[in-house]
């Protein structure tokens, strides 16, 4: 081989060398530049709720998760998950993960190589440059789907480049927007009407109410996908806040949808979630709509009331929540949806188990002078 032969020879091999050793480099939500060497095999979640999405993509996260916060995974969900997968039991919590109160020398103490915080964190956040500087990437993405974020690179896509499972996340990337555009045509084809008045009443039964959803990005979302009215959007300017009693009556909310889950069986409020009994759920939003002043509303005397798992809202499973809530704001519309069906979708397809639970229900039909159910 002559000498041109030779530096061409060299220079293949310097290129594949340098292919098989380059950075991945993404842009997280914040706009950041995060750059990882090679696939994060060591990571830390601020969020235990994300195990939900990272399992979609991963059969084995528990392999990988070396600290998280366990606030809002419920005890539920997170026993239904380590049944599956044992070691998820051994991974040390960290405590509540919130921004400007990150425990910097706990995690960088676990030698991770990559640590997810969630978008409620900004480019601001002033444990970024003390982790970085220990060498260890951070990336500030939301791993659950986002209807208001499907153009261009999911979350759960981005974080998917970084674990070195790409294809994996795409495809549940997909399976979300194809879901998601179907209820978005079907809506966009109907001619203009009036647009069902919809109250969503977040961790329901507590001592106030209601605490509702504002403008924020969440469930309220989901409403206005389906072509209804979030009647707490045109009062609360943020995420969150509290409907009074007597708004809320003037509204005449056609529908109801209310929250909660297993934290909630302490405040007598809705009871719903991972490894629950439907009676159990069932007789929680009976409750609900029977409290004085709202069992009046069009949504209860229509029956038009239903309960769901706050934590399928904000969680990977939320194109399930979303499903459920198109079904309840537009029945006559979307009547082959068919939300449980989805679920099991998801845990034959990516889950690879199933999510046993109570995570939606409705109120019974009233019961007739015979005793049948109408």
């Amino acid at each position: 081989m002559g000498r041109a032969g030779l530096l061409a020879s060299a220079m293949l091999l310097v290129g594949s060398v340098s292919a098989a050793f380059a950075d991945i480099v993404v842009t997280d939500s914040a706009g950041r530049a995060v750059s990882i060497r090679k696939p994060a095999e060591r990571i830390i979640l601020s969020d235990a709720l994300d195990l939900v999405a990272f399992a979609m993509i991963d059969p084995a996260p528990a392999g990988r998760i070396v600290g998280w916060s366990r606030s809002r995974l419920d005890d539920g969900t997170f026993a239904l998950f380590k049944e599956h997968d044992p070691r998820l039991g051994a991974i040390p919590s960290l405590g509540t993960i919130r921004p400007g109160a990150v425990p910097v020398e706990s995690i960088i103490s676990q030698k991770p190589d990559l640590v997810v915080l969630g978008t409620e964190f900004s480019a601001a956040e002033p444990a970024l440059a003390q982790l970085n500087a220990a060498g260890i990437a951070v990336a500030i993405l939301g791993l659950a789907p986002s209807i208001r974020k499907m153009d261009g690179e999911t979350g759960l896509e981005t974080f998917g480049r970084l674990i070195g499972r790409a294809q994996q996340a795409t495809a549940f990337s997909d399976f979300f927007r194809e879901r998601v555009n179907r209820i978005r045509e079907r809506v966009r084809q109907q001619p203009p009407g009036a647009r069902p008045a919809v109250l969503l009443e977040a961790h329901a039964g507590g001592a106030t109410c209601c605490m509702s959803p504002g403008k924020g990005e969440g469930i309220g979302d989901f409403v206005a996908l389906a072509g209804g009215d979030n009647i707490g959007a045109d009062v609360i300017p943020g995420m969150a806040g509290t409907l009074s009693l007597e708004y809320i009556i003037a509204r005449k909310p056609a529908v109801w949808i209310a929250t909660g889950g297993p934290y909630m069986a302490a405040r007598g409020g809705l009871v719903l979630g991972s490894g629950l009994h439907r009676d159990e759920a069932q007789a929680s939003l009976s409750k609900l709509a029977a409290r004085p002043a709202l069992s009046t509303l069009p949504a209860v005397t229509t029956r038009r009331v239903h309960g769901i798992a706050h934590s399928l809202t904000t969680s990977g499973l939320n194109i399930v929540a979303i499903e459920a809530v198109a079904k309840w704001v537009a029945p006559g519309l979307f009547a082959d949806l068919d939300p449980e069906a989805t679920m099991r979708v998801i845990g034959e397809r990516f889950l690879g188990f199933s999510m046993v639970g109570t995570y939606m229900v409705d109120m019974p039909k009233a019961v007739s002078a015979g005793g049948d159910r109408q």
